[in-house]
């Protein structure tokens, strides 16, 4: 390919028309959410498909935090909505009763796509998802 066809290529207007439209489609299924885990002071964040499941969402965030979940299954995690500024995860302990105080709600059908439970654009710089571990059986002797 010669430079004067790479050059044309690049300035062509049906390239950059199929750029913006390939960038745009991307920001019409992508979404990001706030999360947060039940006991830990860090929020991080998941970018993920809206058209995606609760069920993959889940599995997304089991994957970015497979070091703190390491002795548990996805299916075990008890995601929890919520719309609830950063700056006021210090409020979210284990004695926290999520639904009472946040108004949280039960992410419990895991057939559900994202985009039902968030719509096509949460709120930025809040926390979208609260993530709830299972309490751990007591050892027996």
């Amino acid at each position: 390919m010669s430079s004067y066809s790479s050059l044309s290529r690049a300035l062509s207007p049906f390239w950059v028309q199929t750029k913006f439209e390939e960038k745009t489609l991307l920001a019409r299924y992508t979404i990001m959410l706030g999360c947060l885990v039940i006991g830990e002071d860090k929020a991080f964040i998941i970018r993920t498909d809206k058209i995606k499941t609760i069920s993959e969402l889940r599995n997304a965030i089991k994957a970015y935090k497979e070091n703190v979940f390491k002795t548990f299954d996805a299916n075990q995690l008890t995601l929890w909505k919520v719309n609830i500024p950063e700056i006021n995860k210090w409020e979210i302990n284990a004695d926290t009763d999520i639904a009472q105080k946040f108004g949280a709600v039960e992410l419990e059908n895991d057939f559900d796509t994202i985009e039902v439970h968030f719509g096509t654009n949460p709120t930025a710089t809040y926390i979208h998802i609260i993530v709830q571990v299972p309490t751990p059986l007591p050892a027996t002797t």
